[in-house]
């Protein structure tokens, strides 16, 4: 069977209804897709969070430790991820969604991550969760808040400054062993001009394999799972221990920018409400990333 696109979203799903349904075919029922996916999908989602996520005894499942904490986080936010049913969080079927657009890889390394902490806090209105592919992407059209990452804004787009992102070639230790490594690894690469990285040539090896990527998801999820080397976001490659920075190309710091979108001066009588909690949103998505971004970087560089 084909291996399934990665999708954060998707895959977040397939837990949580394997830990409400307790088997794969279970599951499989309840989302309305095949249990080879169900298996593709956790296995997938195992590789990107780097630990065992599902005990299988033969028909029967069970989150393990690790399952059950990322299941914690992700039950405050079920309603966004794509399951049948209305994605919102609060509030009710006659007010409108206060919307905010998300690239995959900001979801899953910083919003999953800050979501259950601020739900408490979050506005009483519900709140719907688009996703942009593009990680730079700053377009604010039909959004009311748009996380994006960019040296600096576009003309005529308003936007609030969180803190500051360094991205750093990436590659897994297991690489680094001569018996595994026979061959240049792969170098996975987005084809975004603000991203791009030149050719590059692994000690002994020679050149690289450069394999295009449609997003910095899939090849964070290729580098993690040792399949070759790539270009992350610090913040994110700190995460896990088995990923070694690498020497001979620098980036320009990136700047995490939440933007709002001028067009959501609604004229109706929502409209003090929605600019009220989408400020409310704002201020904590603010707060809690900036505090992600602080933590300490990784140590030295490896040499490639």
């Amino acid at each position: 069977m084909e291996q399934p696109e990665p999708d954060i979203w998707r895959d977040l799903a397939v837990l949580l209804a394997v830990g409400e349904a307790k088997t794969s075919a279970a599951a499989a029922q309840a989302l309305g897709i095949s249990q080879d996916t169900i298996n593709l999908r956790i296995e997938q989602l195992e590789t990107r969070m780097g630990s065992e996520l599902i005990l299988r005894h033969g028909e029967d499942w069970a989150l393990t430790d690790a399952g059950l904490g990322l299941a914690h986080q992700a039950r405050s936010i079920a309603e966004l991820v794509e399951r049948r049913g209305r994605p919102a969080l609060k509030g009710t079927d006659m007010v409108p969604p206060l919307v905010l657009c998300c690239p995959d890889l900001l979801f899953e390394h910083l919003l999953l991550p800050i979501w259950y902490r601020i739900q408490d806090q979050l506005p009483e209105q519900p709140i719907q969760l688009r996703t942009a592919t593009n990680v730079t992407d700053q377009s604010v059209r039909g959004n009311d808040l748009t996380l994006c990452l960019g040296h600096k804004l576009r003309p005529n787009v308003v936007g609030h400054e969180v803190g500051q992102v360094a991205f750093r070639l990436y590659g897994h230790r297991d690489l680094f062993d001569a018996e595994k490594t026979q061959q240049p690894p792969c170098h996975f690469a987005v084809d975004t001009p603000q991203l791009a990285v030149p050719d590059l040539v692994w000690p002994k090896l020679g050149q690289t394999r450069r394999v295009s990527c449609p997003s910095l998801t899939m090849v964070a999820a290729a580098v993690k799972a040792g399949q070759g080397i790539g270009i992350l976001p610090e913040f994110i490659a700190r995460q896990d221990e088995a990923l070694v920075p690498l020497d001979g190309v620098e980036f320009d710091d990136f700047t995490l920018w939440i933007l709002s979108s001028r067009a959501s001066i609604r004229q109706d009588h929502y409209a003090e409400l929605l600019r009220r909690n989408a400020n409310v949103l704002r201020q904590l998505l603010s707060r809690e990333m900036a505090l992600l971004l602080q933590e300490p970087s990784a140590p030295q560089a490896a040499s490639s």
